[in-house]
């Protein structure tokens, strides 16, 4: 998301919003006129934040309403050409992030963003209406010493820092991120979300007001407390809840301030002594909730590209996996789509039989590979049209280990290797006879996996053109399923198969 185009806005709406701004800003600054702590200077200078607000959103309105505002409502109304100098450094303040913040183009630019909201822009400020007019011994400017001049810059950076980034990551989220992040950006879509912040940030403001420990040190030290409800958040969604967690500490934090004023001797809003520390704790509030959230977001991102890379990788994988399983079926046309089926099959089956999310990808795994070892197979005997001698069957049962061996070199499904090696065993664990078990297993000690794909291999196996047999109708193969129920297959698995197979979404 791009910055806003106002070329095409008609003159009207423009003239609305310029006075619109103008107006809020006035306003604003008229509340901060009380706050006073130093002659010109307030605890938290709010216009600020709508200036910033107003220069990003409407760089072309905004920065001149902030003007016309500043000038409009003076705080000495003797000292007007120092007046001018305050009201100019106000619209330097809003234009210089409109001017310099552009969509961001890589996966995040917080530090760009804070330094040309945050920093530039209210250096630039103090520049113009702090140190120009010392320099230039405009009348009526009054030295007041290195502690006015810092809380003056300080008083603008917390009011940005606190109230107008939320504001522009929710309306803006493009100056912050770039498209690639934003998918993954983690929002706050409920005010509900912020029920447990807001309920910490009470609490913490009634530990302040119910201490007086302000007398003995000199600072607020329950306020660090706000950090827990900003770090809450922070971990929860990044960068976004970390903002709006600054935002709300800030202002209980401000309130419980406000609240201690009317019945303290030195009121902490107004009272000099204790503003840098005010300032202090306020910086330190935004400065955790921007490090913090932006590492957090960073973690979010990684986290996010790593799970994309993954994915690919799997998708590769999976492609290799199903052209070597596809190679299998080519020596064999009666197999068409043999493995597609059982691998399907299987992944429901799984599923019904309550296995959990990562057993079930081993048995979808274990299905489309279970044949692999046939490749090894020689095919005057992998098509022979009649039975098998027993030196037959043991080079055909081969199949089984050389499979189990092909996925292990691989190195990337273990939990596949077992349900490849032993999806033919037994029930019962009968070695004997034409279905006989190769490695003698039985009952439990059959993987879970390779009963279930034991099952699903044998009925499309019986449902399917092979050289050694005619297809089995599918009423056939049932039977033959329950027939085996006990002795070559697990019953409840059967019984579950079938169930399945009734079922409306279940496709052949």
């Amino acid at each position: 998301m791009g910055m806003p185009q106002h070329n095409a806005a008609s003159p009207g709406r423009r003239a609305a919003t310029f006075v619109a701004i103008a107006l809020a800003y006035a306003g604003l600054n008229l509340a901060m006129k009380p706050l006073q702590a130093f002659p010109e200077v307030a605890l938290i200078y709010l216009p600020s934040a709508l200036g910033v607000l107003v220069g990003t959103l409407w760089p072309a309105e905004g920065p001149l309403a902030v003007l016309v505002g500043t000038l409009a409502t003076p705080w000495s109304p003797g000292n007007m050409l120092l007046h001018v100098f305050f009201a100019t450094g106000n619209a330097v303040e809003a234009a210089i992030p409109g001017l310099m913040l552009r969509p961001c183009r890589r996966r995040q630019c917080v530090f760009a963003t804070v330094l040309w909201t945050c920093l530039a822009n209210t250096g630039a400020n103090w520049v113009i209406a702090r140190f120009l007019p010392s320099v230039l011994h405009v009348p009526g400017w009054h030295d007041q010493g290195w502690p006015a001049d810092l809380s003056w810059w300080l008083g603008d950076v917390v009011a940005v820092a606190a109230f107008a980034l939320p504001i522009l990551f929710w309306l803006r989220p493009g100056i912050f991120l770039s498209d690639a992040g934003r998918p993954h950006l983690r929002k706050l879509e409920r005010p509900s979300q912020l029920a447990g912040a807001l309920v910490l940030v009470v609490l913490v403001s009634a530990a302040m007001l119910g201490s007086d420990w302000t007398h003995l040190l000199p600072f607020n030290w329950p306020a660090i407390l706000y950090l827990i409800p900003i770090g809450m958040m922070t971990a929860r969604y990044g960068l976004s809840g970390a903002l709006w967690a600054n935002a709300m500490s800030a202002v209980a934090y401000l309130g419980a301030l406000g609240i201690e004023s009317s019945w303290s001797v030195r009121p902490p809003l107004v009272d000099p002594h204790r503003m840098f520390v005010t300032h202090a704790n306020l910086v330190v509030f935004a400065a955790f909730a921007l490090g913090a959230g932006t590492l957090r977001t960073h973690n979010i991102l990684l986290v996010a590209e790593v799970e994309s890379r993954w994915g690919a990788l799997r998708e590769s994988f999976e492609g290799m996996v199903r052209g070597l399983a596809a190679a299998i079926e080519a020596r064999d046309p009666g197999t068409h789509e043999h493995v597609d089926r059982v691998a399907r099959w299987a992944e429901q089956l799984a599923e019904r039989l309550g296995c959990s999310s990562e057993e079930v990808e081993a048995v979808r795994w274990g299905a489309i590979l279970h044949d692999v070892g046939k490749i090894g197979v020689p095919d005057e005997i992998l098509f022979k049209p009649g039975p098998l001698t027993p030196e037959e069957q043991r080079i055909m049962e081969l199949h089984l280990d050389l499979g189990a061996q092909i996925v292990e070199r691989t190195q990337f499904l273990p939990e596949a290797i077992p349900l490849i090696r032993y999806h033919e065993e037994r029930w019962d664990g009968v070695r004997e006879g034409p279905y006989g078990a190769h490695f003698g297993l039985r009952g439990e000690e059959i993987p879970f996996g390779a009963r279930i794909i034991a099952v699903v291999d044998a009925f499309d196996a019986m449902t399917s053109n092979r050289p050694y047999r005619t297809t089995l109708s599918v009423e056939e193969a049932v039977r033959e399923l329950r027939a085996g129920a006990g002795s070559q297959f697990d019953p409840r698995i059967v019984e579950e198969f079938l169930r399945m197979l009734d079922a409306p979404s279940t496709t052949g």
